[in-house]
């Protein structure tokens, strides 16, 4: 498939198929405060990137829905959620999630 039609079929596709063309990790700093990688492995710049986070904090669980404007082509953008885990605590990664939900060319 040739660069133009590869870019015309992610045009079609990624508003059905967001995750296959931008991921989302959730991390924590060394503050506890959550952070997201958003990353797009697409050749083509995307927009209004929409991600859901979720961590579990305080034995509970916390949810943020976050949007990116703009993500180049290749490029990524780091993200601060609002979310902390609090001072003194410890937590794994397996304790915070984000997911891709939207997208668009």
């Amino acid at each position: 498939m040739g660069q133009e039609a590869t870019a015309a079929f992610i045009q079609l596709d990624v508003s059905d198929n967001p995750a296959n063309y931008v991921t989302a990790e959730a991390y924590a700093d060394r503050s506890g405060r959550v952070q997201v990688r958003v990353s797009n492995r697409s050749p083509v710049a995307l927009a209004a990137v929409q991600l859901e986070v979720a961590a579990v904090i305080g034995g509970g669980i916390q949810r943020r829905s976050l949007r990116v404007g703009s993500l180049p082509a290749g490029g990524f953008a780091d993200l601060a959620t609002g979310l902390a885990f609090p001072r003194d605590s410890s937590w794994t990664p397996d304790m915070m999630s984000a997911v891709v939900t939207g997208a668009a060319p």
